[in-house]
């Protein structure tokens, strides 16, 4: 079951869509959970909600397919701006750039590896996995 606060932040990123994609009408959804994280899905890529409540007002977001993304904390780089363009952010990065952090796929499943066979995260171990996701796994 998904926290409070993962629920707030599922809710201001479905805002946030609506405002500034207003094409996308589908209503976001919690696609998994695990490790206390919860993801969800925007247009075919995987944004995890933290577990814990940041200080940023539009922090709480990871994008693990990505190994990076324009995070500086004031509006329009913050990890809420990058859930809201996390499929255009992913289609303009470079496959062949991902090394330890990021994926090949789009989608990451809730073991925490993508859906491409030929991504490195499939024979990442455990501590891997939590440095290619940018989380904290036991």
């Amino acid at each position: 079951m998904i926290t409070p606060y993962q629920q707030q932040k599922l809710d201001q990123l479905q805002n946030e869509l609506n405002a500034q994609r207003p094409g996308i009408a589908k209503p976001l959804q919690v696609a998994w959970e695990a490790d206390g994280y919860a993801a969800t899905v925007v247009e075919s890529v995987t944004v995890v909600l933290i577990k814990r409540r940041s200080s940023k007002p539009y922090g709480g977001y990871i994008l693990p397919a990505l190994m990076t993304y324009p995070e500086e904390g004031q509006r329009p780089k913050t990890s809420l701006d990058a859930a809201v363009w996390a499929d255009n952010l992913f289609r303009d990065q470079s496959p062949v750039a991902i090394r330890q952090k990021g994926h090949k796929g789009p989608i990451v499943r809730v073991d925490w590896r993508c859906e491409n066979d030929n991504c490195p995260c499939q024979s990442d171990d455990r501590a891997a996995l939590a440095r290619r996701n940018g989380v904290a796994l036991q």
